[in-house]
């Protein structure tokens, strides 16, 4: 999630935290007891590491357990990292109908195949995590690589990822497994959150049947 503000930017925020810490501390340390001769040096170096050590304490915490998406549902956080964790459902419309009926006419005219399917995104300040199932669990996916950015120009905040498909008992059309990939925005409808996007995948592509379509996910539990 920290590729939301790029990496430059927290590390300055790191740093600066540490500064401040480190002044606070050397502040309340005088008052209590001025440091004489080497007494300051000693004291600012004390306060550096005590700085530090509270600084990446900070940063543990928000890169593991349910810390960090707490934050990210709370009003004062101002939107910086969405909130993205939780579960999502939604669908799957793949072209697939229109790959079988291929050299037919009016092929573009073909519905999609619509595959209702749950996702469950885990983030934290330093990963983001996503598993995918359609709901009669003839396939399940997960991400191996998972980027989150947002639009410098429109705010937009969007999730691309690449992920493994796991099919236990497949077609004979089908493969057991395959890669694929997504590029979903995130958008706000109403107190709702949703999830939407391409996505497109090398399905039995030596056959001619990768497949590609969209996904679309509205958060459950609604935005804080």
């Amino acid at each position: 999630m920290y590729q939301i503000v790029g990496l430059p930017i927290l590390l300055k925020v790191f740093g600066w935290s540490v500064v401040a810490l480190a002044v606070l501390i050397v502040a309340i340390s005088a008052l209590i007891e001025v440091p004489a001769g080497w007494g300051w040096a000693k004291a600012v170096f004390s306060a550096a590491g005590t700085g530090i050590a509270i600084a990446s304490g900070t940063v543990a915490l928000l890169g593991s357990g349910k810390i960090f998406p707490w934050c990210c549902r709370q009003r004062w956080s101002c939107g910086v990292f969405p909130d993205l964790a939780g579960e999502w459902v939604g669908e799957l419309r793949s072209n697939w109908p229109r790959i079988s009926a291929r050299g037919a006419d009016g092929v573009g005219d073909i519905d999609l195949l619509v595959r209702p399917a749950r996702a469950t995104i885990t983030a934290n300040l330093l990963t983001v995590c996503m598993e995918l199932a359609t709901d009669d669990r003839y396939s399940i996916s997960r991400t191996f690589t998972t980027g989150v950015e947002r639009d410098g120009t429109t705010g937009e905040v969007t999730i691309s990822y690449l992920y493994e498909n796991t099919t236990l008992a497949p077609k004979s059309t089908d493969v057991s497994t395959h890669q694929g990939a997504a590029k979903l925005t995130l958008r706000r409808e109403g107190d709702d959150l949703v999830l939407e996007g391409p996505y497109w995948t090398n399905r039995a592509w030596n056959l001619g049947l990768n497949t590609a379509g969209v996904a679309c996910f509205r958060k459950v539990t609604k935005a804080a």
